[in-house]
């Protein structure tokens, strides 16, 4: 089903390619199993895709630009949570492996989720293998696929920066929801993010109470220890969010350490089904669109 809704969204970008809102409507049909209301939006992902078809801040840009996004952060008095950054480069070509440590993260600027190339012993790294991904990345802009437009403009490079070692055998990202600079939810993702079968996501309210809550295809672990640094990260998470009637701030906490993630504006595309559906609506009463016009 996966692939033939990837199929389907491909054929429609094709045909609805400079129709921008019929676009965003039949993809989001076709995903979420329901006509949206783009005019008069509820639920949360609705709310998402209006911000796609008629709203734009440059701010948004700017920070979803990884790279870019590092001044934004240091901007609200947050640099001690930047990883270290050993390189910027416009092509897989400048890359010197001599002048970076061992373990490091490569990853352009300009996506989410794919062109990632996470290197724990460079040693062993197939170089061939990860530039492969990593022009793939480089080609391709996410503002094509689902009118992310906060993608469109930003200047496709590649960055080197820390590699986070985890304090056992999972990296925890903590994804927080943020509405009118106040975390609502979060939720706790860790694994294979490409293997559905060993992606484990759970979400919680504000106070890590966890929340019957799932994406489809992804497993659920239940109700963890509250996390030890859990008001640390809500703080920063809020203070990184007051500019925006939504953002969701990602962030790691390893070795006592919190790390910044990225921001992201448009989470899963506006198109990412919860279950229940219910859900979807209770998370859209949060997202004020009043401040976005």
């Amino acid at each position: 089903m996966k692939y033939i809704k990837m199929v389907i969204n491909k054929i429609l970008r094709t045909i609805y390619r400079n129709n921008k809102e019929k676009y965003i409507s039949l993809q989001f049909e076709n995903s979420i199993g329901y006509k949206p209301n783009l005019k008069n939006p509820k639920s949360f992902n609705e709310k998402i895709c209006y911000q796609k078809a008629y709203y734009y801040n440059p701010l948004y840009e700017k920070c979803a630009d990884k790279y870019a996004v590092r001044d934004y952060v240091k901007s609200k008095g947050l640099e001690k949570i930047l990883t270290k950054l050993y390189g910027v480069y416009e092509s897989t070509d400048e890359i010197d492996f001599d002048k970076l440590p061992n373990s490091f993260v490569l990853k352009t600027t300009h996506s989410t989720g794919a062109g990632v190339v996470v290197v724990k012993n460079k040693k062993n790294l197939n170089k061939k293998a990860a530039f492969k991904d990593l022009n793939f990345s480089l080609s391709h802009n996410l503002y094509k696929k689902g009118y992310e437009w906060q993608y469109k403009n930003i200047k496709p490079r590649i960055i080197a920066e820390e590699y986070i070692k985890p304090d056992n055998s999972e990296l925890m990202d903590y994804k927080f929801f943020c509405f009118n600079g106040k975390v609502e939810y979060v939720y706790l993702a860790y694994g294979t993010a490409s293997e559905d079968e060993s992606y484990y996501l759970d979400f919680y309210d504000k106070n890590f109470k966890w929340v019957n809550v799932r994406r489809s295809g992804h497993k659920s672990y239940g109700q963890r220890p509250v996390p030890k640094m859990f008001n640390e990260l809500k703080k920063v998470a809020e203070k990184l969010s007051k500019d925006f009637a939504f953002v969701r701030v990602d962030l790691y906490c390893e070795n006592k350490k919190i790390y910044f993630g990225e921001l992201t504006f448009t989470p899963g595309n506006g198109v990412g089904k919860f279950i229940p559906d219910s859900f979807d609506f209770e998370m859209g009463k949060l997202f004020d669109i009043k401040k976005l016009k």
